[in-house]
């Protein structure tokens, strides 16, 4: 009786299993078919009358019956899973409400606030539910939990949570940070004119900043607006909002080419967040200045604050915390620059891991598929790359972050005119100019560079150096010095081509002189061996630095020679998917192993009817019958 009267709990502590299994208040009726065991007599092994639920719980483990202590002083236990099914499947709904009830009185009087609104969501208790999620919302944020957020604040009947003004705001956020970016400008509301007083707009900091962010996201022309607006609206007494609206500043000054601004942006918002004890928002901070540092090459000052940050974002036993993955991924751009390729792969593979348990990866810029299809790249691995490349453009697309999808694209392009087939980049062009391009000067710069290289791929050298020649000056005005090194080496390139002897050395001096001192050497590897006479002509600009790239492009040089070509990619089928979103992903491994829609509505804390949309999404969308049909068609197209 005491296990199907704790069998909705996830964990069990003696003094939470005493407060479920407990009478009610003299007075009170309870629910009829609810047991109660306070007062009976348990036997132990050794003939001890007890009646605590300790006692039980410490008998239950002697007894080895399904029971696992989760700590070393046995104070917090779980019943084993399948032993935690078998015994709800023998509730009444009636009793598995009353218990999560009362799990979540006892986890809020004791202060677990996650654990409170969990079970107030599975009591469906909505009023008592929406207030534990505003007690634990701040602490989810913190750490980066948005998923978790995102879940919870969808459970809610809508009519509650418009009672709720500020999980309004963490609705929109999460929704946005989560992908859903249909639901983030729906719940954020977010302006589409200069009037603030319009019905509708948002009032405060907090709906300011999601919709300057939403704005940033869908490459909106509106977005420094709407920062400026953030930025004034909030305040240091709200560390987390207000980080994120000194983010957003950032992003837009950086797409009006505000460099400085930009920077400065960064650097206040990672100053405020790491006083403020915000992890989540620190490395947000700190990941964007990173990103912009790069850029400017400086890439010393970007490796001391990354590397700085992981010694210091760690757990009581020294481990990395989860919202480090963010900071992963400009590690491994600046890996890749630098021409250590494993590391560069660890950092771009871990960072994708690690965000994915945090937020959708469609909003995380593409830069570390993008780093990972130039790595396959350059290890002879071109099917690999596009592959790669495709598959998280379709989810860019998906969520409908344009900016994402279009800087996939053009990388895309870029990989496959190295190859020698000029078609997609001629595409691309085709149908985005240089102002038509979503995103911000720096893709609007590697867009021209496009170009430049497929007027080479045309052998029309006199005329990509034209038109380098005006993007470094351009490039070199905004302070983008790792940008303009790649534009100095295809100018040489160009303009070596075109009979130009004196402008070739002059541009590839440029570029050893801005590159050496912070050991960016793929701007030249990725230009191939061709770049290698040039290299011998300037050596003197950098002499060690040219004799490393001198060696490295020779042994490149060998190991291409020494890679079979690979087979052609073979077409996809005509008949292709709808690809699933994240949530999807994680039910249809949940299907593959075996969950009932009741287990998947419990392990993701949603209602069962919910779980059940999704999976009826999923069949759909893989055109199954059934669950085993799903299983057998997700095999099949590898993503399971």
């Amino acid at each position: 009786a005491f296990l199907r009267d704790t069998a909705a709990l996830d964990r069990l502590c003696g003094p939470l299993c005493d407060a479920v299994t407990a009478p009610l208040a003299p007075g009170l009726q309870p629910h009829p078919s609810l047991r109660r065991h306070a007062a009976q007599t348990w036997q132990d092994g050794a003939g001890e009358s007890e009646t605590s639920a300790q006692a039980i719980l410490e008998h239950l483990e002697r007894a080895n019956l399904f029971l696992q202590p989760l700590d070393g002083e046995r104070r917090w236990y779980r019943y084993h899973r399948l032993f935690a099914d078998f015994l709800r499947a023998g509730l009444s709904r009636a009793d598995e409400l009353e218990q999560h009830r009362r799990a979540a009185a006892w986890f809020a009087a004791n202060g677990y606030d996650r654990d409170a609104a969990a079970h107030a969501l599975a009591a469906e208790d909505w009023p008592a539910a929406a207030r534990l999620i505003a007690a634990a919302a701040a602490d989810l944020l913190r750490t980066g939990e948005v998923t978790t957020l995102a879940d919870w604040l969808a459970a809610l009947p809508e009519p509650i949570l418009q009672t709720h003004a500020e999980l309004i705001a963490h609705r929109a956020l999460a929704a946005l940070l989560t992908g859903r970016l249909a639901e983030a400008a729906r719940w954020a509301a977010p302006l589409v004119d200069a009037e603030t007083d319009r019905p509708g707009a948002p009032r405060g900091g907090r709906e300011w900043t999601v919709a300057a962010w939403l704005a940033s996201v869908q490459g909106r022309p509106d977005v420094l607006r709407f920062a400026r607006q953030a930025d004034a609206l909030t305040t240091d007494d709200d560390p987390f909002y207000r980080t994120l609206a000194l983010i957003t500043l950032g992003m837009a000054q950086n797409v009006e080419g505000d460099v400085a601004g930009s920077d400065a942006s960064f650097r206040r918002a990672f100053e405020l967040s790491a006083a403020a004890g915000q992890p989540f928002a620190a490395l947000g901070a700190l990941t964007n200045l990173c990103f912009n540092l790069l850029e400017e090459g400086r890439f010393r000052e970007a490796d001391i604050l990354a590397q700085d940050a992981l010694a210091r974002y760690v757990d009581r036993r020294g481990r990395p915390l989860p919202v480090l993955g963010i900071l992963y991924v400009p590690l491994a751009v600046l890996a890749y620059t630098r021409d250590d390729l494993a590391q560069a792969e660890r950092y771009a593979r871990e960072g994708l891991a690690l965000c994915r348990r945090l937020f959708s990866r469609a909003i995380l810029g593409g830069d570390a598929e993008i780093t990972l299809a130039q790595i396959l790249f350059a290890r002879g691995e071109p099917a690999q790359a596009h592959a790669l490349l495709g598959e998280a453009r379709r989810a860019a697309t998906s969520a409908g972050v344009a900016v994402v999808a279009e800087r996939l694209a053009l990388q895309d392009a870029l990989l496959a005119l190295r190859a020698g087939n000029p078609a997609p980049a001629e595409q691309l062009l085709a149908r985005r100019d240089d102002d038509g391009i979503a995103g911000s000067r720096t893709d609007r710069a590697r867009l021209r560079l496009l170009e430049a290289r497929l007027l080479l791929a045309r052998g029309e050298p006199a005329a990509a150096h034209a038109l380098l020649a005006d993007l470094g000056r351009a490039v070199a005005a905004l302070g983008h010095a790792a940008r303009l090194v790649q534009i100095r080496v295809w100018e040489a390139i160009a303009a070596d081509a075109a009979g130009e002897r004196p402008a070739a050395l002059a541009a590839v001096r440029e570029a050893l002189r801005l590159a050496a001192p912070e050991g960016y050497r793929r701007a030249f590897l990725d230009a191939g061996d061709g770049l290698a006479d040039l290299l011998r002509s300037a050596g003197d600009a950098a002499p060690e630095f040219v004799d490393d790239l001198l060696a490295r492009l020779a042994a490149q040089a060998h190991d291409a020679a020494r890679v079979t070509p690979a087979e052609p990619p073979r077409p996809e089928p005509a008949a292709r998917v709808d690809p699933l979103s994240e949530r999807e992903m994680e039910i249809l491994n949940l299907i593959a192993q075996g969950a009932s829609n009741r287990q998947i509505a419990d392990r993701l804390v949603v209602t069962v009817g919910t779980a059940k949309w999704h999976v009826h999404n999923i069949l759909q969308k893989l055109d199954a019958a059934n669950r085993s049909q799903a299983i057998a068609r997700a095999r099949e197209l590898r993503l399971l």
